[in-house]
């Protein structure tokens, strides 16, 4: 079984944040999941924005995970722009 998607994870005061995103289908047993942060905000300029980010699987379930998202060009700064997590969970 493979499930790919989006979810919105917003913006962040501080330059980490953990965000868990629930899958639409629950699987069978537990999937390897690949994530990665997505800058795809229509409210900022094309080109815009130059905000660099790190995203770390923390768990895996067969309902959801969970990713630490950090901000790794500015250390300390959050981030105004609505960030996405794409991500691709596929069973072995």
């Amino acid at each position: 079984m493979e499930q790919a998607g989006t979810a919105n994870v917003g913006s962040s005061s501080t330059n980490v944040m953990q965000a868990t995103v629930i899958f639409a289908e629950p699987f069978t047993s537990i999937p390897v999941v690949a994530a990665n942060a997505l800058q795809n905000d229509p409210g900022f300029p094309s080109g815009g924005i130059n905000d660099t980010f790190a995203v770390s699987i923390t768990s895996v379930s067969t309902t959801q995970f969970t990713a630490n998202i950090c901000r790794v060009d500015i250390p300390g700064n959050g981030w105004g722009q609505d960030l996405f997590l794409g991500y691709n969970a596929i069973t072995p």
